[in-house]
């Protein structure tokens, strides 16, 4: 399995920040690599959401889809996801929410993954790596614009 993790500092309360990724369906797309975001059902009450990402990746050049359940804990300020159907071989994660100082947030990813394309699959395990790496920091950057003011 693979493993993706990266970081951004977004210049606004921790609130604001997981307020903007709880509802990310409310934010124009497409966000680098991250074409769209449905949100299939919510459950406020439970804190679950399901939601169906479509991305695109430029090496190899191709299509991903998958629809991932998310657990939020809003006393951690934090979310567990996991892929239920879609592309991917595996896919769960998390997303963290720290505040380093009053507003200023720190939104972590963590992405563990596994992606076969059979045959060549081995010949283009950095490219699939370095195209993750891509999706979760334009998902990141998406988030912070908009927390910032820049959309």
């Amino acid at each position: 399995m693979s493993r993706v993790e990266c970081h951004i500092l977004i210049r606004t309360r921790r609130e604001a920040v997981i307020t903007a990724v709880r509802h990310i369906e409310e934010y124009p797309c497409p966000m680098g690599g991250i074409e769209s975001v449905a949100v299939l059902n919510r459950t406020e009450e439970a804190n679950v959401v399901n939601s169906e990402w479509f991305a695109s990746i430029p090496k190899p050049s191709r299509k991903l889809t998958w629809t991932q359940e998310e657990l939020w804990k809003p006393e951690q300020a934090s979310c567990s996801f996991r892929q239920i159907v879609g592309d991917f071989d595996e896919f769960s994660g998390r997303w963290s929410f720290t505040e380093v100082e009053l507003g200023l947030t720190r939104f972590d990813i963590v992405v563990d993954y596994r992606f076969e394309i059979p045959i060549i699959g081995g010949f283009y395990r950095s490219a699939i790596q370095e195209a993750i790496e891509g999706l979760m920091a334009s998902f990141q950057k998406g988030i912070k614009d908009r927390c910032e003011g820049r959309v």
